[in-house]
């Protein structure tokens, strides 16, 4: 709180240090999801508009960076008015909304780095409309409901059923062991460096191997486009980076990020035994 010379609190202070009354409905957060879209379902809920909502709780957007995350008294505050944990409310992500632009002035559809949560989790909320999350880049698969969510994914209706392609679900495991054991920007950019691999390779010898079209045939009985080059066992240079064949050789790619990680790894140590030596 701040005093004026008299020695007074003044009142704005005193009532922002109050702890908000309880909202008469709460609603409950989808993990990652972004603020803007978790106070409008709020505000909607209560029957406000966000401004009021805002104006009632104390909630304000940080000034700054436009990606500063909440200050702790604000989420708190948030969570006293809602009635949800903390932790869940720690877990959304404050950041620009969709009418903000990014570096070039493009206006993104669900806001810088968002994409849509899984539609089956949004739908046991009783959301039918998109829910913009800020989800972590390496998931790429829904656990609870095998669907496939990756940072490529703009539309709900894309995110395709993936319960018949159980290694997708493993390999996205095997990726988060690898997070455990390496920094998050090592294990990004060797991901990234794996997949650029694969895709050349396909360029280089234009097939895919047989179990890699098995899950495009799985694909596209789940509503994948598939493009009609593949039916050929040729790829063209514009579909390699397609959503079914991103998702096809998903396992293949974690796989190598694994070994090229591990191959890093023996390689330090060399260096380090050769140093002492």
């Amino acid at each position: 709180m701040t005093v004026n010379p008299a020695g007074h609190v003044r009142i704005r202070d005193w009532m922002t240090a109050l702890p908000p009354a309880p909202l008469p409905q709460t609603v409950a957060p989808l993990p990652y999801e972004a603020i803007h879209h978790y106070l409008r379902r709020l505000a909607n809920a209560n029957h406000l508009t966000v401004t009021q909502l805002s104006n009632l709780i104390h909630v304000r957007r940080p000034p700054g960076h436009a990606g500063r995350g909440f200050g702790e008294q604000t989420r708190e505050r948030l969570a006293a008015a809602t009635g949800q944990p903390l932790d869940r409310i720690t877990r959304l992500y404050w950041g620009p909304g969709p009418d903000d632009r990014d570096a070039f002035g493009r206006r993104q559809p669900y806001g810088h780095g968002l994409r849509p949560a899984c539609r089956r989790c949004a739908a046991r909320h009783g959301l039918l409309d998109p829910v913009p999350c800020k989800l972590p880049d390496h998931y790429m698969i829904c656990r609870r409901h095998r669907l496939w969510i990756g940072p490529s994914i703009r539309n709900p209706a894309s995110q395709l059923d993936l319960a018949d392609i159980p290694e997708l679900a493993r390999s996205q495991r095997r990726q988060e062991r690898l997070l455990r054991d390496h920094a998050r920007a090592v294990v990004a950019g060797t991901h990234h460096h794996a997949s650029q691999i694969w895709r050349s390779r396909i360029l280089r010898r234009p097939t895919l191997t047989p179990l890699q079209r098995h899950r495009l045939d799985i694909l596209a009985r789940n509503g994948a486009a598939i493009p009609l080059m593949v039916d050929t066992k040729l790829l063209g240079h514009d579909m390699v980076n397609s959503l079914a064949v991103r998702i096809a050789i998903y396992p293949e790619v974690v796989r190598l990020t694994e070994l090229l990680l591990d191959l890093r790894g023996e390689s330090r140590w060399a260096w380090i035994w050769n140093r002492r030596r």
